[in-house]
């Protein structure tokens, strides 16, 4: 029993060291490079992963989130970049952000929301609330690991 115990200890301190790790070497906090605000361009950046994987990007746009059935929390969500809001053929791109409320850099539906992608709140790099008509910058960085930009930071643009 106490044997159990002590490898489960372990297994835990193990666990956080990678995730205080992981944290400390996000790039997640890096403002990027404007580049051209449109799939393509986006697109482009994603199909040469291996010559962009240690740059940091920036786009504009403005961000929308549909919750469709389960929504497991403690994964990445996947939000849409338009350049024009609730204008869906104006998409740029798919982000993944992380699910919490009052969190940052991340996506939140309210229980009472009843689909109304109206409802959505995101959140800012600074934990600020706001939501899909508010044109904002998205940092991200490019992975081999995943099909869409991750390691985002959103940043509110004052206009």
């Amino acid at each position: 029993m106490k044997k159990d115990l002590l490898k489960l200890l372990g297994i835990a301190v193990v666990i956080g060291a990678v995730y205080l790790y992981t944290q400390m070497t996000s790039k997640s906090s890096e403002k990027g490079e404007l580049i051209e605000c449109t799939e393509s361009a986006v697109q482009a950046l994603m199909d040469d992963v291996e010559a962009n994987k240690d740059k940091r990007f920036a786009i504009v746009g403005y961000l929308s989130y549909t919750a469709k059935g389960t929504v497991f929390v403690n994964r990445d969500q996947n939000v849409a970049v338009y350049g024009e809001p609730e204008k869906f053929d104006t998409q740029i791109t798919i982000v993944k952000m992380g699910w919490s409320e009052g969190g940052k850099n991340c996506v939140f539906v309210p229980d009472d929301a009843a689909g109304d992608t109206k409802k959505t709140i995101f959140y800012d790099s600074e934990g600020n609330p706001f939501d899909y008509n508010e044109k904002v910058m998205i940092s991200f960085s490019v992975s081999d690991a995943e099909v869409y930009p991750v390691d985002v930071l959103i940043t509110r643009i004052e206009e």
